[in-house]
């Protein structure tokens, strides 16, 4: 069922983004999703965790920085964990790395995410749940996401 709620809510966010800009053009946020998925993880992941709340789940998001040789272009990079799993919508901003639209695996399982997680973790540089940076802080805080 979470891969179907996870599809579902990419599938909207994109036929949103594509059919009503005329009407969210001028939010604060708009450029983010203008770009999605490119530098839209901070949000797209949120208002997924979001959804995935309202369907009964419990999310939690991630974010970590990175410095991980393997993956230069993830400066930094926000997804959500729901019941041990690895969710993100916005991956295919790194085609070089994943070509997936939505992106679902096992927390444990050996892949791009887990790598940055645990690296991240290990080195005291990830937030998650209500250690999540606020939007204001994170301008201030951490490397824009790319």
């Amino acid at each position: 069922m979470l891969n179907y709620h996870v599809h579902v809510f990419r599938n909207a966010l994109t036929a949103i983004i594509d059919t009503q800009s005329h009407r969210l053009c001028h939010e604060p946020r708009w450029p983010e999703l203008n770009a999605f998925p490119l530098g839209s993880c901070d949000l797209a992941n949120n208002m997924l965790a979001l959804y995935l709340r309202e369907q009964g789940y419990n999310p939690k998001i991630i974010w970590c920085r990175n410095d991980l040789a393997d993956y230069p272009e993830i400066l930094s990079h926000v997804w959500v964990e729901v019941d041990d799993k690895f969710v993100d919508i916005t991956i295919s901003q790194f085609p070089r790395l994943i070509r997936e639209r939505v992106h679902i695996v096992n927390k444990f399982d050996p892949g791009i995410l887990n790598d940055i997680y645990f690296h991240c973790r290990g080195r005291n540089q990830t937030a998650s749940g209500s250690e999540y940076p606020s939007q204001q802080q994170t301008q201030t805080t951490r490397p824009q996401t790319i």
